[in-house]
């Protein structure tokens, strides 16, 4: 499949409005705007490794399938927000990932951080979301991940982590 689906869309929204309301301490910018890279990572055999995700997620079970569908799903680039946000805080673009020393505030006006996604992983049973996300600005790379579960029509959250890196 070429890009994000409806339900990919759905499940990410559901995360851009959390990470809108709750503090990232990865980069404590202050701001309110999420900058939010058009295109997805791809492929990552660092980050999306079952040893890496055993690492950062050690104290969450991660359901069946989550970790198996992340990595088949994201084997290359595609473009997930080809239409915009809908959140004035939120703005997409083409957005890298950048070090902190290369970081700019200016370019950034009113920075909160800038985020950069993996398209989600679900579980064999489609009851569980995973989505996880490179966040910018940082001296040595940070992630976040989301465990997201279907409750009838919606999704909600179950449990968010970041992670750094030395």
């Amino acid at each position: 499949q070429d890009g994000a689906s409806s339900a990919d869309l759905e499940v990410l929204d559901v995360v851009l409005n959390d990470l809108l309301r709750q503090g990232v301490e990865t980069y404590p910018g202050g701001g309110k705007t999420l900058y939010v890279s058009r295109d997805s990572l791809g492929e990552n055999d660092f980050y999306l490794s079952d040893a890496q995700l055993g690492s950062d997620l050690q104290d969450y079970r991660i359901p069946d399938g989550v970790a198996a569908s992340l990595r088949k799903r994201n084997q290359s680039v595609t473009t997930i927000w080809g239409d915009g946000l809908a959140s004035r805080f939120a703005k997409n673009g083409e957005f890298e990932q950048i070090s902190d020393r290369n970081f700019h505030p200016e370019d950034y006006p009113d920075c909160k951080l800038i985020a950069t996604f993996w398209l989600p992983g679900y579980s064999a049973n489609g009851q569980y979301a995973m989505v996880r996300f490179a966040i910018s600005p940082t001296p040595h790379g940070s992630t976040g991940t989301y465990l997201l579960k279907r409750n009838g029509g919606t999704w909600s959250i179950e449990w968010f982590e970041e992670s750094y890196y030395f």
